[in-house]
């Protein structure tokens, strides 16, 4: 990993925020894997709470599974926000190939967003603008929301109970090896990792709308 000084990660992230990087090119940037660099952002809630808030805003934790997703809407609002594919998998935190696969899965639910979809990303890819019937046509498409609701409790409860369970391997003695796949050290780490991430974002925004109903403001 290379040596950062902590403001110069924050304008880092801050760059992520405002679109002028991705987490891809920092990872590469800063020679170090995906996991550790969550931890440094997950640090922001002590050194930069308020950065930390505008990045989980723009960011929120999403499960590894996209039952949370809507896939339909999800095309639609990148026709909406123009979003290239590569934008739109660093917004929702999904990889493009996995954008791309599931444009088919819509297509059996209604062909007729699909192919709209593909005409609006014809005309992106060239670089061209939307002919002025086709642009009327992507306005006028509904707004719904792309992330389904409920995404936190379920995985929360989940990880908590892996939790539990490597605890109660840990106060048995159990050595780390013996230990079966989904308990074994490393992966609990990651898991809790990921519960704690869970955890203090819901504090965070817990906090920030207790702020908002006692007329408090940032």
């Amino acid at each position: 990993m290379i040596k950062i000084e902590q403001k110069d990660f924050e304008d880092k992230v801050q760059q992520i925020i405002d679109g002028k990087t991705t987490r891809t090119k920092l990872i590469k940037e800063l020679k170090i894997d995906r996991v550790t660099l969550n931890y440094k952002i997950q640090e922001l809630v002590v050194f930069n709470p308020e950065l930390y808030r505008k990045f989980i805003t723009k960011f929120p934790y999403m499960p590894r599974k996209y039952t949370h997703i809507n896939w339909r809407a999800m095309l639609i609002d990148i026709m909406k926000k123009g979003y290239t594919k590569i934008q739109a998998a660093e917004q929702y935190g999904i990889n493009s190939r996995t954008i791309a696969r599931k444009v088919y899965e819509v297509q059996k639910e209604d062909e007729n967003i699909v192919n709209l979809y593909r005409e609006v990303s014809g005309y992106r890819k060239r670089q061209k603008p939307l002919p002025p019937e086709l642009q009327e046509k992507v306005n006028n498409l509904p707004n719904e929301d792309v992330f389904i609701g409920g995404i936190y409790d379920k995985r929360e409860k989940e990880l908590m109970e892996l939790e539990k369970k490597y605890n109660d391997k840990l106060l048995k003695g159990e050595m780390a090896f013996k230990a079966s796949a989904d308990c074994g050290v490393q992966r609990a780490s990651k898991n809790l990792n990921t519960l704690y991430r869970i955890k203090i974002e819901n504090y965070t925004k817990k906090s920030d709308n207790n702020d908002k109903d006692n007329g408090e403001e940032r």
